[in-house]
């Protein structure tokens, strides 16, 4: 029901509050009658454990990721996956060095996007691997998504 003891604890109450229970075809219990509700608190209590160790299992890998100087997480807009980094994307590079150089010419974030508009230039959610993007054509530019282009450390790295 969930891998929350409150939110399923909460989510019995508001059940019984409209005169309805839960009762499951796969589990052994019915949350009308007290050892019902019994069994069902001691599974979420369970499930949130579970929970809690998958997070820490994961934050535990991710930690150790990032002390070999591995990548983690999506690549950003202008880079590829490279071994245990990121590379510079040939298709989408080309777009990173323009902002990058505007930048430091001193043009604001939000020109840099209302240029980069006018011009078609793709946005990152129009432009994903070699699938289709998420937008349909272009998609807009805006001076948060060059800003944070402009701040994101790998694409300074690539850069340099």
């Amino acid at each position: 029901l969930s891998r929350s003891q409150a939110d399923t604890l909460a989510l019995l109450r508001e059940f019984e509050s409209h005169g309805a229970g839960l009762m499951a075809a796969s589990q052994p219990f019915d949350t009308t009658s007290p050892a019902g509700r019994a069994m069902l608190g001691m599974l979420a209590v369970f499930a949130e454990l579970q929970r809690a160790e998958i997070r820490e299992r994961t934050r535990s890998a991710l930690r150790t990721k990032k002390a070999r100087g591995e990548a983690t997480g999506r690549a950003p807009f202008g880079l590829v996956r490279e071994g245990p980094g990121f590379g510079r994307c040939p298709q989408t590079w080309a777009t990173v060095e323009r902002i990058l150089c505007s930048r430091s010419e001193g043009d604001s974030c939000q020109a840099i996007a209302d240029a980069l508009n006018a011009a078609g230039v793709p946005t990152p959610t129009a432009v994903r691997g070699e699938a289709r993007g998420l937008v349909a054509g272009p998609g807009r530019w805006h001076a948060a998504t060059v800003a944070k282009l402009c701040r994101n450390p790998h694409v300074r790295a690539a850069a340099a």
